[in-house]
């Protein structure tokens, strides 16, 4: 498994070529690919002759997903571009000078201080949560991480909380996990003496 997963990395990584005017792309893979392709901003721009103005398109003139990438410093370093491509198969991505329009975001994360410190986020399929220093010690405190399972790709944590009854499915999934004095979804504990001890909110 490690060695198939490093090989698709390892191959899929090389596989941003800039060509012309175009971004040419090959999955040698036997699978379907939806990856996020990353290309250096200056090399990008500069081939391009573009700025952070642009967008691209697929050869059926679909505007695909773009995003420019920080990493914390005020200027970008990386245009990520979303694709999905079949196995075995070549793709040409043409840039234009044209701005990209807004894609719907599909994650979201916040700090939620209107519900005892909270931090929620969530993707198109599921959401979780981990609870703050305001819950701790409380009756009703809980350990570990919340899962809210989703029946809809809709981003859901704000709407959720301002209805405040989410433990309810209103059609759209629900907080269904007790989660209580447990390490829930994933969380981290010690266990010592024969005794599982957990670790103080975050």
């Amino acid at each position: 498994m490690k060695r198939i997963l490093l090989s698709i990395i390892s191959t899929f990584a090389l596989l941003n070529v800039l060509h012309a005017q175009q971004i040419v792309i090959n999955n040698p893979s036997p699978y379907i690919r939806n990856e996020v392709i990353s290309i250096p901003y200056q090399q990008f721009t500069a081939h391009f002759n573009v700025d952070s103005i642009f967008s691209v398109k697929d050869k059926l003139g679909k505007l695909l997903p773009v995003q420019l990438e920080k990493l914390g410093s005020p200027d970008p370093v990386n245009v990520l571009i979303q694709i999905q491509i079949n196995p075995s198969e070549t793709i040409f991505l043409h840039v234009n000078k044209e701005k990209s329009p807004k894609f719907p975001s599909k994650t979201y994360a916040r700090y939620v201080p209107e519900r005892l410190d909270d931090f929620a986020w969530e993707n198109d399929v599921l959401a979780f949560r981990i609870y703050g220093k305001a819950l701790e010690g409380r009756k009703d405190d809980g350990q570990g991480i919340d899962y809210w399972s989703k029946r809809t790709p809709n981003l859901i944590i704000d709407k959720w909380y301002k209805i405040n009854d989410y433990h309810k499915d209103h059609g759209e999934g629900m907080d269904y996990y007790a989660v209580g004095q447990t390490l829930g979804a994933g969380d981290m504990g010690i266990f010592l003496n024969n005794q599982l001890h957990y670790t103080k909110h975050y």
